[in-house]
């Protein structure tokens, strides 16, 4: 919708007619509801990503659990097992 007013609006000016203000009125009013778009986009990410690191940690933890681990047992790190080499 609003390539399609932005275009329409170009054309105008191209032609040496003045700006639709109905039109200026849409395009600023869609401009306004994609930057509030690209900021809500911008705070669901940063979510995915702190929900997809939390998932990781309980993940790490149930697979311990599942795997022999007992209470109070530290969980093995990350890098045990690997060689210097």
């Amino acid at each position: 919708a609003m390539a399609g007013q932005v275009h329409s609006a170009a054309n105008r000016q191209r032609a040496g007619l003045p700006p639709d203000e109905e039109m200026e009125k849409t395009i600023n009013s869609l401009r306004g509801r994609l930057r509030k778009s690209e900021g809500s986009l911008a705070q669901l990410r940063e979510r995915e990503t702190k929900i997809r690191a939390s998932f990781a940690e309980e993940m790490e933890r149930y697979q311990f659990l599942t795997n022999g681990g007992k209470p109070g047992q530290d969980m093995p790190d990350e890098k045990a097992g690997e060689s210097d080499s």
